[in-house]
């Protein structure tokens, strides 16, 4: 069970994916917001949001300075996009800034993907105050997440996932705790052979978006912090 961030860059994926592989162990990237889309039921829509919008921010922290905002939260909702829309990017820019590590700190990214999907991303470790938001657009109208609350707003006109068809604020419907949740599936798979959620070729599609903002940002972790070993 391998916590975010895989690895810095996805040929670095690639190379644990095949040690696993040569192994025979289980591999599980540890993308724990996963668990709460599919107690949302969002994992199975039939219609791909035509605009999604995330925020995820918080205050400086002494944690995941090794490496920049973009592979410590953002990483987060680059799996949830590619997740929701596998749709490949087709265009990409980036912006960020260093505030108090040596990596950039607050981020913000906007793509297209080839579907037309319209995306924003922010990401900060340098915010005033925790804000964790989410906006799916479709043709009928919208869902407006807010993680913190655990309210949404959903104004499609029509029950999506475990989301009922109410534009008043109701809350999330989840139980659980998706760390916990994240766990119990690796022990199940590990015991069991059940299938992950999350596999590691999946999770791969989010570090190699991470890196490409990365590669647009300039800034990459150095080969110190390497996490292949040969």
């Amino acid at each position: 069970l391998l916590e975010k961030p895989m690895a810095f860059d996805p040929r670095e994926v690639d190379t644990l994916i095949d040690i696993a592989r040569s192994k025979g162990v289980i591999l599980q990237p540890g993308h724990q917001e996963r668990y709460v889309l599919e107690q949302l039921g969002l994992t199975g829509l039939t219609e791909t949001p035509r605009e999604i919008q995330c925020v995820r921010a918080h205050p400086a922290m002494d944690r995941n300075t090794d490496c920049s905002v973009v592979y410590d939260l953002m990483v987060h909702d680059l799996d949830i996009l590619h997740t929701l829309n596998p749709s490949a990017i087709s265009t990409l820019e980036a912006q960020g800034r260093s505030c108090h590590t040596e990596h950039t700190d607050d981020v913000s990214v906007r793509m297209t993907l080839e579907d037309g999907c319209r995306v924003q991303l922010h990401a900060s470790r340098a915010a005033e105050k925790p804000r964790r938001q989410m906006r799916l657009v479709f043709d009928q109208g919208w869902l407006d997440f807010d993680m913190l609350s655990r309210q949404v707003i959903n104004t499609t006109g029509k029950a999506l996932g475990m989301i009922t068809a109410s534009d008043a604020p109701q809350t999330l419907p989840l139980s659980g705790d998706p760390l916990a949740l994240q766990i119990d599936e690796f022990l199940r798979a590990i015991s069991r052979a059940t299938p992950l959620l999350v596999t590691p070729e999946a999770a791969r599609r989010a570090i190699d978006s991470a890196w490409r903002i990365s590669q647009l940002l300039n800034d990459n972790p150095s080969q110190e912090h390497n996490r292949v070993q040969a």
